[in-house]
């Protein structure tokens, strides 16, 4: 199950979706590691938890750069 809801992919290797500016991807994905991590509050993250962590991290900083591009 996804944890960032359509039209954003949290896979880094995905392209955005049309219409999806980056401001849009950093924050459902800020959101989606927000709810990630709250659900996983009480104990540390599994290795496969992991992993989806690095990967929605990697969304979130590429919108953010993207973000900084188009503002510069």
């Amino acid at each position: 199950m996804s944890l960032i809801s359509d039209p954003v992919r949290h896979d880094t290797d995905a392209p955005a979706p049309a219409g999806a500016d980056d401001a849009d991807v950093a924050m459902r994905a800020n959101d989606a590691i927000r709810d990630f991590l709250w659900e996983r509050k009480t104990r540390p993250l599994r290795p496969e938890e992991r992993i989806e962590y690095r990967r929605l991290l990697g969304v979130y900083l590429g919108a953010l750069r993207g973000e900084i591009g188009t503002a510069a």
